[in-house]
């Protein structure tokens, strides 16, 4: 958490070696596998169906799974043939979510993943995200969503980083 203009998403990026630290280093765990979501979806080309914007490049994952997969994130029927440019923000937020997903990453990091969801899909981001059987970390403004899945929160303040135990409640408190 913080304030616009204070570096979370930089420091994303600097964790998934985009960006250069200026001091330090990043070293991930053994077996580590970092996916990223990026509020900009610049990982989708928009001159792509739906369908194969999902599909990974690292493994076998024929079309009724990539169906099915997209289905689980709301996205159906005649859907899956559209250009991912002609989606919505939402749709291309789930589409997105999908192929993350898909991606075997142990290591989520997300940034704002709830802009441009609606209820559902915010409250089946929730559910998965609690579910997951690795780490998240995670940028983001919503409230609910951060007291639904935050278990530890980072505090970016002018000058130092807080570390709070708990979620958006307890910082307040």
């Amino acid at each position: 958490l913080g304030p616009n203009g204070c570096g979370k998403p930089t420091l994303l990026r600097c964790l998934l070696g985009g960006l250069e630290w200026a001091s330090g280093r990043i070293v991930l765990g053994t077996g580590v596998k970092p996916g990223y979501f990026d509020q900009m979806l610049t990982g989708l080309d928009d001159d792509v169906p739906v369908l194969d914007a999902v599909r990974p490049s690292h493994k076998e994952f024929i079309e009724q799974q990539r169906r099915d997969l997209l289905a689980r994130f709301g996205v159906t029927g005649e859907m899956v043939f559209q250009k991912v440019g002609s989606l919505s923000g939402g749709e291309r937020n789930r589409t997105a979510l999908a192929r993350l997903s898909a991606s075997d990453a142990n290591f989520l990091i997300l940034d704002e993943p709830t802009n441009h969801l609606d209820l559902w899909a915010r409250g089946a981001l929730e559910k998965a995200l609690v579910e997951f059987d690795g780490s998240v970390l995670f940028v983001s403004h919503d409230r609910y969503f951060l007291n639904q899945v935050a278990t530890k929160l980072l505090i970016v303040e002018p000058g130092r980083f807080r570390v709070i135990d708990g979620n958006y409640d307890t910082y307040l408190h």
